[in-house]
């Protein structure tokens, strides 16, 4: 990791199915400065979301119990619009997929921490 991060981090959503996966993730971008709450789930991620404000949402393709990152995505997209989404998967990005970025199993920490940290871009209306 490179030692250049602003000192401000954002509030993040860490939806991630592998439990390993996922709790490198959380490690690794707390020291990037981000504040995560992390959640295996679709149903915890919503009740995360209910509870308090996030600026990103970070998902894995995969989720366990009923679920999958793209209906969590459609999810926060219709909800949350102003709030980016990352889909993190080990498989080519899904041609339906709604998310803002697509980010490919391995990623580097410093290559994750950069997108969240890019403002989300909006459509500019004509």
């Amino acid at each position: 990791m490179s030692s250049s991060k602003s000192p401000k981090g954002l509030r993040v959503l860490l939806a991630e199915g592998d439990m390993d996966t996922g709790s490198m993730l959380f490690s690794a971008l707390q020291q990037c400065g981000h504040e995560l709450v992390a959640t295996i789930a679709i149903e915890n991620a919503k009740e995360e979301l209910e509870k308090g404000r996030f600026d990103v949402l970070i998902t894995s393709q995969h989720l366990p119990i009923n679920g999958d990152g793209d209906r969590l995505i459609a999810y926060v997209n219709e909800r949350y619009p102003e709030m980016k989404t990352i889909l993190f998967s080990g498989r080519a990005r899904p041609p339906h997929s709604r998310a803002d970025v697509y980010l490919s199993k391995p990623s580097s920490i410093d290559e994750i921490d950069a997108e969240i940290r890019t403002p989300k871009k909006t459509a500019v209306a004509q």
